[in-house]
């Protein structure tokens, strides 16, 4: 799948329905909404049904019938069968859950947690069960999983001691976890999902590191304090950028950032202010005026100089 992709290009292309590409894809959501933040990534999406169709593993092995006769024929058995004393050890496939899927809680688990998480969990650019890896992801204590979960206690893992398991939804925060000193203009608060670096996360919900560190103070400009597990802002209105005139007493918000010439004509045009005066009290616009953001509110006014409009 490539950029600018939709769900009628990709059955198209596979010879298959719009229906069975939303079907075996849930995670594109029923009317396809999503697929362009999974087309912009070069997602592969299930294309043929899944499992495939039934094959006889072993066709040499098949005993060929005989005509139906009057008299009843038992022919002898032509499959040898072997004999075994153990049953082979159990395997895992890693698929990563569904999201368009809600899976049921594990046995036990808190029903009023803030946060759940199902496994198998990226980290580190490599997919775990474990316990304590699940924990660290989180940053809570394995002690407090297990007792928010008390069936990670009693269920025995495949390849360690306490491991999530497959299908299920386990607590992993109680409360939610929003990152402190979050803006107040905050009008979208999201999860970071494990597995998500800052970029990711900035990327998935349509927005720039920069920005984000406005709304969410201390994630550094760099991001180097950011953590999966904590509610952050994503989406903001009403916001006021740092720089603007102190004196100010009015601001209108910026509903476009895409204007015939300029960003900045929406308020030049309409509240009748002079672009050079609107950059000198507004700098983080950029003199280009490339630098206004929808949603944040610009000051228009002071009290010598008021807009005619």
């Amino acid at each position: 799948m490539v950029k600018g992709d939709k769900c009628r290009d990709v059955a198209s292309r596979n010879d298959i329905s719009w229906t069975q590409v939303v079907t075996w894809n849930p995670e594109l959501g029923q009317a396809c909404e999503y697929i362009d933040n999974f087309a912009s990534r070069g997602y592969i999406l299930c294309a043929s049904n899944p499992g495939g169709s039934w094959v006889h593993p072993f066709p040499e092995d098949e005993v060929d019938m005989p005509s139906p006769k009057t008299t009843a024929i038992h022919p002898t058995p032509t499959v040898e069968f072997e004999t075994f004393e153990a049953m082979p050890s159990p395997t895992r496939v890693d698929l990563l859950p569904n999201l368009g899927v809600l899976n049921p809680l594990a046995k036990g688990t808190r029903k009023d947690c803030a946060n759940y998480a199902e496994a198998p969990i990226e980290l580190n650019a490599t997919l775990t069960y474990d316990c304590e890896d699940v924990a660290a992801i989180y940053d809570v204590s394995l002690d407090d999983l297990k007792e928010w979960n008390p069936d990670l206690a009693i269920t025995a893992g495949i390849d360690s001691e306490c491991e999530l398991q497959g299908g299920y939804r386990y607590c992993v925060s109680p409360d939610e976890r929003r990152w402190p000193d979050m803006t107040e203009y905050c009008v979208r608060e999201t999860v970071a999902e494990p597995g998500w670096s800052c970029a990711d996360y900035a990327f998935w919900f349509g927005v720039n590191v920069t920005h984000l560190n406005e709304w969410n103070p201390d994630i550094g400009t760099e991001c180097e304090n950011f953590h999966t597990g904590y509610t952050f802002c994503t989406g903001v209105k009403h916001f006021r950028p740092a720089g603007q005139v102190s004196s100010c007493t009015r601001w209108v918000i910026a509903n476009a950032t895409e204007a015939d010439t300029s960003p900045c004509d929406q308020f030049v045009n309409n509240i009748k202010i002079p672009q050079a005066r609107f950059v000198a009290w507004n700098p983080s616009v950029g003199s280009d005026c490339s630098g206004v953001v929808k949603n944040y509110d610009y000051c228009v006014a002071i009290p010598s100089w008021s807009p005619p409009a």
